[in-house]
């Protein structure tokens, strides 16, 4: 057993050291170890389905409010305004559409569509 009979001081921080060449170790054996991971996180798989789309029928606008109808299985609608539109053709009530823009909308449901009396929306659908 050690004794210690001079007074102790406690060491609030340590200098810094600089190693400037590390030395090479050589691990001959290493103890069998086993991991296992139990926090994986569920993964989602995801099948690409092919794009496909597809020509509707015009929209010739008749100053009130017409509706492109549902359909559950389509990803979106791509719109385009007619360039000799008069106006701005309104869709589902917010997203403005000058004449001769074309827009994406991705939307399934059903959608409204207002405008001037004879402006055209021209409209693809992506299933």
């Amino acid at each position: 057993m050690m004794q210690i009979n001079s007074p102790v001081s406690v060491v609030q921080s340590l200098p810094q050291v600089e190693v400037k060449t590390v030395p090479q170790i050589e691990v001959k054996t290493m103890p069998h170890t086993e991991v296992s991971v139990t926090n994986w996180k569920a993964v989602q798989t995801v099948t690409q389905q092919p794009t496909e789309i597809y020509g509707r029928n015009d929209v010739v606008l008749n100053g009130s409010t017409q509706r492109i109808d549902a359909n559950r299985k389509r990803q979106g609608l791509i719109l385009q305004a007619n360039e000799g539109n008069q106006g701005e053709i309104v869709i589902q009530g917010f997203l403005r559409v000058p004449a001769g823009a074309v827009v994406e909308f991705p939307a399934s449901n059903a959608v409204t569509v207002e405008g001037i009396a004879g402006d055209v929306l021209h409209i693809g659908e992506r299933v």
